[in-house]
């Protein structure tokens, strides 16, 4: 496939240049605002939509620390400790969703926390819009060339050829994870918000995300070419990214066994009232 890339910059501002990779970021928050707004007047209609205007800077902060730091410590320490003024030079690349997850949720707890609001309803609120973010984000890495895919067969209809890495026809596995990452859990999330009552059961929706992320991740991690910082670990078997998601399998597993527990347990001290009160007829 002939695909011509844009300059990494887009536009400049006087002398300042404004990056494809900020404005990518940038339109994933914003996306992920306007669906929020939407979700608070329909499903999630306990939170006002200001509630999430106001997140929106600790979310910022959360996610950028997070992701920058995940990056340095996870993927790359040896690099960045060797070259400690590369770690400011976000426009570069080089975000972790695993520490960008991390810093968002800390940020979540501690917003929560402040304004007195249910943390785990607040977060499958947040799972609902995330994927808006990740979409972006991986057409980020897309633009950038950066987590480009391995080699793919020369006659492959969706191979392209990254120049700034060489003239071999790859994977695209920034547009693979783009689509299972972004669109798929996208779909999947808000369908279940609107059509199902699963609602109702805090936590599951937040489960579901990071259990869904966890496999679209692991699966689209061998496609992604290992010559890079990606360091596959146990006989190459596994990569790191894919490691690092062991943790969201588990978080999203308990979320979801918990929640299923929580809605039973509010069920059953409702029970024995209704009990009582047919005895005494």
């Amino acid at each position: 496939m002939d695909f011509s890339f844009p300059s990494p910059t887009a536009f400049y501002l006087g002398s300042y240049p404004v990056r494809w990779y900020g404005l990518s970021y940038a339109a994933g928050l914003f996306l992920a605002l306007a669906w929020n707004r939407y979700l608070c007047k329909t499903r999630f209609n306990l939170f006002d939509r200001q509630d999430f205007s106001n997140f929106l800077t600790y979310a910022m902060i959360g996610i950028i620390l997070g992701g920058r730091l995940g990056e340095v410590l996870l993927f790359q320490p040896h690099y960045y400790f060797s070259h400690p003024a590369e770690i400011l030079k976000t426009w570069k690349g080089g975000m972790s969703f695993h520490g960008g997850c991390i810093g968002l949720v800390l940020s979540a707890l501690w917003y929560c926390r402040i304004h007195r609001l249910p943390f785990l309803l607040f977060m499958d609120c947040v799972a609902c819009c995330a994927p808006l973010g990740l979409l972006c984000g991986r057409i980020a890495n897309f633009i950038n060339q950066e987590l480009y895919g391995i080699p793919a067969p020369s006659d492959f209809p969706l191979g392209i050829v990254f120049p700034t890495v060489d003239h071999t026809l790859r994977h695209p596995s920034q547009l693979y994870e783009a689509f299972w990452e972004g669109i798929g859990l996208f779909v999947l999330l808000n369908s279940i918000a609107f059509f199902t009552p699963w609602i109702r059961y805090k936590g599951r929706l937040c489960g579901l995300f990071l259990l869904g992320y966890g496999l679209a991740r692991w699966g689209c991690e061998y496609f992604r070419d290992p010559g890079q910082d990606i360091l596959f670990l146990f006989n190459h078997m596994f990569s790191k990214g894919q490691i690092y998601c062991i943790p969201f399998f588990l978080g999203g597993i308990f979320l979801l066994w918990a929640s299923a527990k929580m809605f039973q347990n509010s069920f059953q001290q409702k029970v024995p009232e209704s009990k009582n009160f047919s005895s005494k007829k």
